[in-house]
């Protein structure tokens, strides 16, 4: 839950979003790939080279940021090894492990309710989209 604030202008208290936890965190892991390759190191260090082939999907720049994104904040290790060429391993840290447990209850949300949400996803577009817009929405399992 968010931290409430006294509001100057206001008899009740406000959200102030700036320092919502909920926020921070979701913006850290809310895009497109963290949550994949956090669940891609749930179990071992990984390469970089190995990490891209797991994930044919993630451009080498995106796959790079999202690693710098996440090793900013402190979830995930990157081991540099000064061979040649140099070898850079990448596994995730106490607090990148210590997400894991929420991480494995949202898959298997995503896993238990993914054909309720393309069926309404389905009925949803029927309704409301043009035909020829009307798009497979299916989610993809982590």
């Amino acid at each position: 839950m968010c931290q409430k604030i006294p509001s100057v202008e206001l008899s009740t208290k406000i959200f102030d979003p700036a320092i919502c936890p909920v926020k921070s965190l979701l913006k850290l892991i809310g895009d497109k790939w963290s949550l994949v390759i956090l669940t891609h190191l749930r179990f071992n260090q990984y390469r970089f080279s190995e990490l891209q082939s797991a994930m044919p999907d993630i451009s080498q720049r995106m796959l790079t940021k999202a690693l710098r994104n996440l090793e900013r904040e402190g979830l995930v290790n990157r081991t540099i090894t000064p061979t040649v060429p140099p070898r850079v391993d990448y596994d995730l840290t106490k607090l990148g492990a210590s997400l894991q447990i929420q991480l494995s209850h949202l898959s298997s949300w995503a896993v238990t309710h993914q054909h309720d949400v393309e069926v309404s996803c389905k009925r949803f577009d029927s309704e409301h989209l043009h035909p020829s817009r009307a798009t497979s929405n299916k989610i993809q399992p982590l």
